[in-house]
């Protein structure tokens, strides 16, 4: 058999894939008149599902920062407050550590200072 003989087979098969591909290719595309289209109340509802969900994430992010925000404050007044003690703390210790409160307190506990005082010479092995 010669293949001439098959000729007018193929063409015919040419013929049925061309016409049922393209048949296919128009049925993956709904037609315009019996496509549904979307009532106005379902978009309507829609539309205030999407409103609402927004308005509660903007509340939720609002109270989230105004509690930060307090927290933060109470944190500055405590950050404060010990500054101010660590301040008069030092001021104290300033105070009592000065030389005229050293010495009042020296001759409170009943020391005089010393009248004869002596120093010792590095270089020399004298006490002078």
């Amino acid at each position: 058999m010669a293949l001439p003989s098959f000729a007018p087979a193929i063409s015919k098969t040419r013929e049925v894939i061309a016409t049922s591909s393209q048949r296919a290719i128009l049925k993956l595309v709904p037609e315009l008149e019996t496509g549904s289209k979307i009532s106005s109340k379902s978009m309507a509802v829609l539309g205030t599902f999407i409103a609402m969900l927004m308005l509660l994430m903007m509340f939720t992010i609002t109270s989230m920062s105004t509690k930060d925000a307090f927290i933060l404050a109470q944190l500055q007044r405590e950050a404060q407050t010990l500054s101010d003690q660590r301040d008069a703390i030092n001021s104290q210790i300033a105070h009592r550590s000065s030389p005229m409160a050293l010495a009042s307190q020296a001759r409170k506990l009943g020391m005089e200072p010393n009248s004869q005082p002596r120093f010792i010479d590095i270089n020399s092995p004298k006490i002078g």
